[in-house]
């Protein structure tokens, strides 16, 4: 009886979850690809755009220009997302939306996996995901101007670092900081502020103080390591 009660508190809750959702969608403001750059100012597409569709190519810029530094260090997800796109004959700018929308389902998924680690009460859970799901700020820009993918894949990356720490060293959280870290990285090299917090919760945070100092230290220096090589790999 207890499994059933958890059971229907879990699909209601997965169900208002999916609800809110489905109101962004049905409210959001929609725009095409030049609209996001006239009335959103979302300049920064037109590097995403051009990494886009020169792949699996590199991009051939016109009079030895180049991307800025802090776009091109953010080429691989635009780059995957053209290289499918020419490769399937979907519209780039379709395929962006794609990968935004995924991308953003992430986000809930981890924040649900996050509440439920917290052991939040109903009324709690249902707050919390209706403040992320309908912030503004969150999640209708980048359905707005789906080519500024990159920002929701680092939030993304971020959710799932998040989960890993709250779900601690004993239940694979690790694996999820590392495999978060890693996707953060790869949509923004902002990835590199947060190693240092990182560092501070591993350290002291609750369900991560079961193992020594040293072991500690080696993980976090797998993690860092990795966010570092993936950072200078994309940047060359």
């Amino acid at each position: 009886l207890e499994s059933l009660i958890l059971l229907c508190r879990l699909n209601t809750r997965l169900l208002s979850s999916l609800l809110f959702c489905g109101i962004l969608l049905l409210t959001n403001r929609w725009l095409s690809y030049q609209e996001g750059i006239d009335i959103l100012k979302a300049a920064d597409t037109n590097s995403y755009m051009t990494i886009a569709k020169a792949a699996p190519g590199l991009p051939v810029l016109a009079n030895e220009a180049l991307l800025p530094t802090n776009h091109s260090a953010r080429f691989l997800v635009p780059y995957l997302a053209g290289a499918i796109a020419n490769g399937t004959g979907i519209s780039h700018e379709t395929m962006f939306l794609i990968a935004t929308l995924l991308f953003c389902a992430v986000v809930v998924w981890a924040v649900h996996q996050i509440l439920l680690e917290l052991s939040v009460s109903e009324t709690q859970y249902t707050l919390s995901m209706a403040l992320l799901i309908f912030n503004p700020y969150m999640f209708r820009y980048y359905l707005a101007v789906p080519a500024m993918v990159n920002d929701i894949v680092f939030v993304a990356g971020l959710a799932i670092v998040l989960l890993g720490l709250v779900k601690g060293l004993e239940r694979g959280g690790f694996v999820l900081v590392l495999v978060g870290s890693i996707i953060s990285i790869a949509g923004r090299q902002n990835a590199l502020v947060f190693m240092p917090a990182l560092a501070a919760w591993r350290s002291w945070g609750e369900n991560w103080r079961s193992e020594g100092i040293l072991r500690s230290l080696a993980r976090f220096a797998v993690v860092a390591v990795s966010v570092i090589a993936v950072y200078v790999l994309i940047g060359r």
